[in-house]
């Protein structure tokens, strides 16, 4: 009796924990392909237009890769665009802050890079860019910002930040002396 009482706790338990799960992966399109490695997830469009710039994306710190996935998705189905979403060490990017650079070899059908990324995902993106300027053509930043001077880079530079940031604007003076680090 106890073993089937043991069994079927654990029946109950798993279907609440499958019911209760969520998946990050694409739900499917048709103008869509997907494709993951142990290093990253990349997001192609059916028809990829390799003359736009391609994207690498590093994920912000704790954040599973995956969860970009939706958000970034509309990018490569609407503008035929190339995404790269990196996997990292403990879903810390900090412990690869080249691995973007070291994968461009990978793609030489695309020219052109943008380089970004949320949160400490941002600031690694930052920390590439810097060690490796001429590899790049742009750089966005989500509530990040960059500890290295890159202001005298000349790129294109997207910086979106939320105005109820309380981890990024916790310290606005200390933000407003490093804000002027991007260019």
């Amino acid at each position: 009796m106890r073993t089937y009482l043991r069994a079927s706790y654990k029946a109950v338990i798993m279907a609440f924990l499958s019911f209760c799960s969520c998946s990050y992966l694409p739900e499917g399109s048709p103008s869509l392909d997907y494709e993951e490695t142990a290093d990253y997830i990349v997001l192609i469009s059916s028809n990829p237009d390799n003359s736009k710039a391609g994207i690498i994306f590093y994920p912000g710190g704790l954040v599973d890769p995956h969860a970009y996935i939706s958000v970034l998705e509309d990018f490569v189905v609407t503008d035929n665009r190339t995404i790269i979403i990196l996997k990292v060490t403990s879903n810390l990017a900090i412990w690869n802050s080249q691995k973007a650079s070291k994968l461009l070899k990978q793609f030489p059908n695309i020219e052109q890079w943008v380089l970004g990324g949320h949160s400490l995902g941002g600031s690694t993106a930052c920390i590439d860019l810097f060690e490796n300027p001429d590899q790049f053509d742009g750089l966005f930043l989500m509530a990040a910002y960059s500890v290295n001077d890159l202001s005298d880079r000349d790129i294109p530079v997207l910086s979106i930040t939320g105005s109820e940031d309380g981890v990024l604007f916790c310290r606005i003076n200390y933000f407003s002396t490093i804000f002027h680090q991007i260019p």
